[in-house]
């Protein structure tokens, strides 16, 4: 069972539950009578519940993200792991090479 949790664990802090919501919003610009695309932006951030975590989470609200959801605890046996889900609305188009951590 000891495994089973590591392996959950380090699936969940390899960020492979990162991933990229796409939503083209077209938005009229009435000034210039261009069409800008706007893309959503999703990262979901898991880690021990300590001040580490807490200061990844801040770092992406000062950055421009905001929180999406409730904050999930789960225990590995071990610690208390937190996932926080956040959300960052910008201007472009997605694509496949974007890099979430530059956003």
């Amino acid at each position: 069972m000891d495994t089973l949790l590591s392996s959950c664990y380090q699936f969940i802090e390899s960020c492979i539950f990162k991933c990229v919501l796409t939503v083209n919003k077209k938005q009229n610009d009435p000034l210039k009578g261009v069409t800008l695309s706007h893309m959503k932006l999703y990262s979901f951030l898991t880690g021990p519940d300590d001040e580490a975590f807490c200061k990844r989470v801040s770092e992406k609200l000062n950055n421009g993200w905001q929180l999406y959801g409730s904050p999930s605890l789960t225990f590995n046996g071990k610690t208390v792991i937190a996932g926080q889900a956040v959300v960052k609305e910008v201007e472009g188009e997605y694509h496949q090479t974007i890099n979430l951590k530059s956003m």
